[in-house]
């Protein structure tokens, strides 16, 4: 979430009980540089660029075990600075203000990496936009009424309301996911793909129950004997991710194996036709090339819908221009393609495409 938003919750949450043991000055200030301290990794982005934000931002200090360890500093930061202060409620509030950082940053789209040092597998739950109203309503209005009902009866009604809007972006997520699947259905577009035999799949995967095939990320489903087929069914290749005042509006992304569909959808509307049509390239063999290096590996580990312009520069040089489609927006359609647009310079020689130049984020 925004600076804005975890500023409001820390705020909040030193008055949900916590003045009276600390004083709501210091609880107030403590719980708002708590909530905020995660955010201390964009620090990075002035040593080593952009491409360090995209890649590393909601790393380390966004984990459990960062969490963890920032809470033990914080807290000897303050007891150090107030010395005459309570350490335990010091250190409760600490580590929930850190904490809920770290967890209204997991529903964005995003992601956070939880598992850190032990596995940068990014948990994004696609269920908020990064800058939402409503979450601002929930967190300000406490202060209007604090007085006339008392203090910590509004502050944690507030939170209760703030579960349960989370909860309600949830359910409108997996609504917006039905829409996919029915606009996919509509559009006779193969979300499932039918193999020729039941004993094997694309690329020589056996038909067996939830297996992948590492080479194209697709997923196999045990045989149906009625029909003969086996269904390989392209998980990886859907997204819902919020959209500007979401959880109303959405933007939904499916891949086949050489198109990417775009739509932007608005609830409880079922989308009937794709505002974009793009032809992805994944499968070219310079953007394979790229992304069987360093670079690439981290890059498609990062993009959450990607897709690839081939922009020729001679007989051997191609531009890749790699988009993120999960950025689109139609009413904004030039912006929304050029965000996160990331250039490589490729090269053919002896009939192999090599990377020329990391042109990065543009």
């Amino acid at each position: 979430m925004d600076t804005i938003t975890h500023s409001l919750a820390g705020a909040a949450l030193a008055h949900t009980g916590f003045q009276e043991p600390l004083g709501a000055k210091r609880a107030t200030w403590t719980a708002v540089l708590a909530s905020n301290a995660a955010d201390l990794d964009i620090i990075q982005v002035a040593f080593d660029g952009y491409d360090a934000y995209v890649f590393d931002h909601r790393g380390i200090t966004h984990s459990l075990i960062g969490w963890a360890a920032a809470t033990v500093i914080l807290t000897a930061v303050f007891r150090l600075i107030w010395k005459d202060v309570r350490i335990l409620p010091l250190a409760l509030l600490i580590f929930l203000a850190y904490g809920g950082h770290l967890f209204m940053d997991v529903p964005t789209s995003w992601g956070t990496m939880l598992w850190l040092p032990f596995d940068d597998a990014r948990v994004a739950l696609d269920w908020v936009f990064i800058i939402d109203l409503v979450i601002w309503t929930i967190l300000i209005l406490p202060w209007f009424f604090r007085k006339r009902l008392g203090e910590k009866l509004v502050f944690r009604a507030a939170f209760v309301v703030l579960g349960l809007y989370y909860v309600f972006c949830g359910v409108a997520h997996g609504v917006a996911e039905a829409s996919l699947e029915l606009t996919l259905d509509h559009q006779q577009i193969p979300a499932r793909i039918s193999c020729l035999n039941s004993s094997q799949c694309p690329g020589g995967a056996a038909c067996l129950p939830d297996r992948s095939d590492p080479k194209t990320g697709k997923r196999y489903e045990r045989c149906d004997p009625a029909e003969d087929v086996c269904a390989c069914v392209i998980h990886a290749r859907q997204r819902v991710i919020p959209a500007p005042f979401a959880p109303f509006f959405w933007t939904a992304v499916a891949h086949d194996d050489t198109n990417a569909y775009v739509m932007n959808l608005t609830l409880p509307l079922v989308g009937v036709n794709f505002d974009k049509v793009f032809a992805h390239n994944l499968h070219h063999p310079a953007v394979a090339a790229f992304k069987r290096t360093k670079k690439g590996q981290r890059l498609f580990w990062w993009l959450r819908a990607p897709q690839i312009d081939l922009i020729p520069v001679d007989e051997n040089r191609l531009r890749l221009h790699i988009h993120d489609l999960a950025y689109y927006n139609k009413f904004v359609e030039k912006r929304s393609l050029a965000h996160f647009r990331y250039k490589v310079l490729m090269e053919k020689r002896d009939g192999r495409w090599v990377v020329l130049k990391n042109e990065g984020f543009r």
